[in-house]
């Protein structure tokens, strides 16, 4: 009986330490304008390195979405932590859909070389849906969506939270 209670301490024990240790939010993380630099930098580096006669523009950049960005272990209470995103758009010509499959393979290729995690959906019709992108597994996705109505985004985003100033504000909540 009292090696159970022991061991139920040291396990206890063990999880609070881990938590202590870094299960809370970061006290510092990357700032905002680094990480739109960052995430639009493997933006750039897509459209430079496959060729398509889509014209991306439109460039979009969210600064304050702060879905998901909560407490751990109560996945309620926002932090004030933010994930930003960056997407660019273009139409695509009736005309140029076979483009749309030629674009998706092409990046998918691009970062495979680059030993990226690659997956894809289709839409029931055969045509791409949605290219996701963890170029190196460093918080970082990028995506390329194709939509009915011929609109193709590409874009990325920071799958972590981070603080907009690279540290808790006063008005944040850690």
């Amino acid at each position: 009986m009292a090696k159970t209670v022991s061991t139920r301490i040291l396990v206890l024990g063990t999880i609070l330490v881990l938590f202590a240790a870094g299960c809370g939010t970061p006290k510092h993380t990357i700032t905002v304008d680094k990480a739109v630099q960052r995430i639009d930098g493997y933006v750039q580096e897509t459209l430079r390195s496959v060729p398509t006669s889509l014209r991306f523009g439109d460039r979009q950049v969210e600064t304050d979405y702060d879905g998901g960005c909560v407490k751990p272990l109560t996945d309620s209470g926002f932090t004030g932590q933010i994930n930003p995103d960056i997407v660019y758009k273009a139409s695509v010509p009736a005309s140029a859909e076979g483009e749309v499959r030629d674009f998706f393979a092409a990046v998918a290729s691009h970062w495979k070389r680059r030993s990226a995690e690659v997956s894809s959906t289709r839409t029931p019709d055969g045509t791409p849906g949605l290219l996701s992108v963890h170029p190196f597994h460093n918080g970082y996705r990028l995506f390329v969506s194709y939509y009915p109505s011929r609109i193709i985004e590409l874009g990325g985003v920071l799958d972590d939270c981070i603080w907009r100033y690279g540290a808790p504000q006063p008005t944040d909540d850690p």
